[in-house]
């Protein structure tokens, strides 16, 4: 069984369940759009190698597409459709406004050098840039690609669509980034503990609000968040800090064993 068998299997007992009538069924496993690109990669020897890119957009009813983009040599239609249904019905149950998507190119990271894995992220950007961005669909790391790659990518986006870092989340562009955490918390990859947002954003904390506290005194009108450890409430509360630029940061409270 291929993933988006098994994904579609266990949709369809979920379908059940709820009553769905066919007409919706078919409608909510069936994705809003795949794309398949050649992504051409001259070497550094100077040879060159041609992969293939995928996106795949599951659905937009809720918000903005959201998934990661992989680089892994088995990466192919089936399994990337798979994912992306997953994120719409992740995004859904955790009522998060974004619908699901995911992508990734057929390529073993490992055996590329960083100037090879820079130009075959920009070649990619090239032939979907028209079909993301922060209201469309948005990219994240995932497995091979890392915060360099999104930078990669929002530079790239930013050669066609001007300077939008929140066409992707996990980037390189936003935060003090840190690794002292208070114990009781455990932050993912980039996740900052503060956070400066441009000047004149608009922000959302999505969870418990007042976990922030604004400071404004910064000279270039930025406005500095502090995630004020005392506020967060349960063990297990998901924060996530979001702008009009896109996610800015995401802290989970530990559960105590």
């Amino acid at each position: 069984m291929n993933p988006i068998e098994a994904t579609n299997r266990n949709f369809h007992k979920a379908a059940r369940l709820l009553s769905l009538d066919a007409r919706r069924v078919k409608q909510l496993i069936t994705p809003y759009r795949e794309i398949k690109v050649e992504c051409d990669l001259v070497r550094d020897d100077g040879s060159l190698s041609t992969y293939l890119g995928y996106r795949v957009q599951h659905d937009e009813s809720r918000g903005p597409m959201k998934g990661g983009i992989r680089y892994h040599p088995e990466v192919e239609t089936d399994e990337v459709n798979a994912l992306a249904s997953l994120m719409t019905w992740k995004t859904a149950v955790a009522n998060l406004p974004y619908g699901g998507a995911k992508g990734g190119i057929n390529v073993d990271p490992g055996q590329l050098s960083s100037f090879e894995l820079q130009r075959l992220t920009r070649t990619f950007v090239q032939k979907i840039h028209d079909l993301i961005g922060p209201h469309k669909d948005i990219p994240a790391p995932d497995m091979g690609t890392s915060a360099q790659t999104m930078g990669w990518i929002v530079d790239e986006y930013a050669k066609f669509h001007g300077w939008q870092p929140g066409v992707v989340t996990g980037n390189t562009y936003y935060g003090n980034l840190t690794t002292d955490i208070s114990q009781d918390f455990e932050v993912p990859v980039g996740s900052p503990m503060s956070v400066v947002v441009p000047g004149g954003a608009l922000f959302l904390a999505v969870g418990v609000t007042d976990s922030f506290y604004g400071d404004n005194s910064d000279p270039n009108g930025n406005l500095k968040l502090q995630l004020d450890v005392s506020r967060i409430p349960e063990p297990g509360t998901v924060l996530l800090l979001a702008s009009g630029f896109g996610l800015l940061a995401a802290f989970r409270r530990r559960r105590r064993v």
